[in-house]
């Protein structure tokens, strides 16, 4: 099978594997929401979201590792996953120790102590799964890793509706998700010994000190990650209690669960970019503003859409107990803007070896982060954290993009001002439709925004003939005159 032929396989496994997994990850979220309601909600995300703050103990960064030097040498595979297999059971238990102590000097009490050591566990098995999932990636067969995440979310889903059905609680909820994630870890583990490599826990003391010392770097990112992801929800509840941390979350939920837009079309541009690096980086150069545009046009027409149907959204897939969570919702919907494009730079970034500066700006805005809701949460609650977290995006892309244009690629060209003084018209101009026509009538104000949204990309000239068949280009990954056409377009 060609390079190609391969690369577009995989990810085609991999949106098969992000959708099903978001959509499925979602609907859980939502049954579990509507089930225990805001307060009880608040304390299974809180749980949730405070061993995921520990969770680099467990991890260390060991995936990237192994999937780079198993993919360098399939050979060693059975070395690799062997010697880090012993490792994830040691750490572990140092895993385990760390949240429980970190719940006994945050004061949480008998039944929050359970449910989050309970959450611990889980996150055990989630980590031994992406290790072993790390193996099917290094081999390039994504169908396996698409396999095993779908086992893993529909056994979850099952459990949870018995759950449910038996009139169960919080704790039972959480063992729902417990055992369900175990299910997918024996499927993983069963696949990677039927197809791959034959499973023996090994401890090579020097080896694994070699190991622990090349991984420290993508260790230190992952915490940065989980701080910058996790951490407005335990400063919440810390500051303003579950039933605050329900309604965050619910509004939380529902805005990210649209992040598989750009992690896919990233998933698919990535090779290309890739191979656009190796080949003639002054390529990627002339793409940059064509696809800061799509992922911005992108970000805007979703944004008038939830930002519209908010209200009944939260009605339809919550309930009406969770109306706080509208306004919540509608603040959050607006980060989005910076997140698609995030994601792209990102992938520019990654596919540019330059993924030391993805670390450095996410410690940053780690710090930033904390420091915002610290200043907010106690006065404005969810509202506060929901600010933070737009601040803390917008923050990230700055940085980001500062260091693109700087180091590796011109962003802040004429003809890409120009491209952003359009699109400015564009948001301005269909922001406007949509407040003044939402205040009479959601439903005739939501098609006629997003239609003059529409009319206004072609009338200024922001989506043309070229646009399309570029994207044709790059989804097809195949080689052709992307570069010159880029040139023209102005």
């Amino acid at each position: 099978m060609s390079t190609v032929k391969r690369v577009t396989k995989n990810t085609a496994w991999l949106t098969i594997a992000e959708i099903a997994g978001k959509g499925v990850g979602f609907f859980i979220a939502l049954i579990i929401a509507r089930y225990l309601g805001p307060e009880n909600y608040g304390y299974y995300a809180f749980a949730i979201s405070f061993v995921t703050l520990f969770q680099v103990i467990v991890d260390f960064g060991l995936r990237p590792l192994l999937v780079r030097e198993i993919a360098r040498d399939t050979k060693q595979a059975g070395k690799y996953i062997g010697n880090f297999l012993t490792l994830k059971i040691l750490l572990s238990g140092a895993f385990i120790g760390a949240v429980a102590v970190g719940l006994w000097l945050y004061g949480a009490d008998v039944n929050l102590f359970y449910l989050t050591l309970i959450a611990g566990i889980h996150i055990i098995f989630i980590s031994v799964t992406d290790l072993l999932r790390g193996v099917f990636q290094a081999f390039e067969r994504m169908k396996f890793e698409t396999i095993v995440r779908v086992v893993t979310k529909f056994s979850v889903l099952a459990l949870t509706v018995v759950a449910v059905v038996l009139g169960l609680w919080t704790v039972s909820i959480m063992w729902a998700l417990l055992i369900g994630t175990a299910a997918g870890t024996i499927v993983a583990l069963w696949i990677c010994q039927k197809y791959f490599v034959k499973l023996r826990l090994q401890f090579d003391k020097a080896f694994l000190k070699v190991a622990l010392k090349q991984s420290v770097l993508f260790a230190i990112t992952n915490i940065f990650i989980a701080i910058y992801f996790k951490i407005d929800t335990v400063m919440l509840e810390s500051m303003k209690g579950a039933l605050e941390v329900g309604y965050y979350n619910t509004a939380y939920e529902l805005v990210f669960a649209f992040m598989f837009i750009p992690s896919v079309v990233s998933g698919a541009i990535y090779p290309v970019i890739s191979r656009f690096y190796k080949e003639d980086k002054n390529k990627i150069g002339a793409l940059v503003g064509r696809l800061i545009k799509y992922y911005t046009l992108a970000a805007v027409a979703l944004i008038v859409f939830l930002t519209l149907l908010g209200a009944p959204l939260i009605r339809l897939f919550f309930g009406a107990e969770y109306e706080p969570s509208i306004p919540l919702f509608k603040i959050l919907t607006f980060v989005l803007l910076f997140v698609f494009t995030n994601f792209l730079v990102g992938t520019l970034l990654n596919a540019s070896n330059k993924q030391h500066v993805t670390t450095i700006a996410a410690g940053v805005c780690a710090a930033i982060n904390i420091g915002i809701n610290l200043v907010l949460i106690p006065t404005y609650g969810a509202a506060g954290a929901a600010i933070a977290t737009i601040i803390t995006e917008f923050t990230l892309g700055l940085i980001s993009f500062m260091y693109l244009n700087q180091k590796l690629y011109p962003v802040f060209t004429g003809a890409n001002i120009k491209k952003a003084l359009r699109l400015v018209v564009v948001i301005a101009v269909t922001g406007l439709i949509a407040y003044y026509l939402g205040q009479w009538n959601i439903w005739v104000a939501t098609p006629v925004s997003l239609l003059a949204f529409a009319g206004l990309v072609f009338a200024l000239r922001l989506y043309t003939g070229k646009d399309r068949n570029y994207v044709r280009e790059i989804i097809s990954m195949r080689k052709g005159k992307v570069h010159e056409e880029i040139e023209t377009d102005e």
